[in-house]
């Protein structure tokens, strides 16, 4: 199977075929399976990647799955939800084309328990910056 083959692409293995005199071709039609975690744009590969709030306020490095194995992604202080940060060369390398990148979609998630101490310290930073923007229709 050729690298980077998409969903759809065909391959001819000559001689392949019945028999005769000569052997004919076997043409077949590539499906690609979809990944549990990456999508695929073309070339490019994208995936959402969960962090901790505590993550995206502070920064700082992140490992980050790749199909070539794992990366460390250095994360903004204050980065966001749904942002979108790009890993230069970690898509899908086809033959004589340009290596695609793997977009990395921040998910921050937020904690689930109602911990009376982690309520009382996000309500200190409440006052500290406007998170809400200007709410206007």
């Amino acid at each position: 199977m050729p690298p980077g083959i998409s969903d759809g692409g065909k391959l001819r293995l000559r001689g392949q075929g019945g028999p005769g005199d000569p052997a004919g071709d076997i043409l077949l039609t590539v499906r690609v399976a979809p990944h549990p975690r990456l999508k695929r744009d073309g070339n490019n590969l994208q995936m959402s990647l969960p962090v901790t709030a505590l993550e995206a306020v502070r920064g700082g490095p992140v490992d980050v799955p790749t199909p070539a194995g794992p990366v460390t992604l250095k994360l903004k202080p204050g980065s966001q939800n749904g942002q979108t940060l790009r890993l230069k060369g970690k898509g899908i390398a086809p033959p004589n084309a340009e290596v695609g990148d793997l977009l990395v979609t921040l998910d921050v998630r937020l904690p689930t328990a109602t911990d009376p101490e982690l309520t009382a310290a996000l309500e200190r930073l409440q006052g500290h910056e406007n998170v809400r923007g200007e709410l206007e229709l």
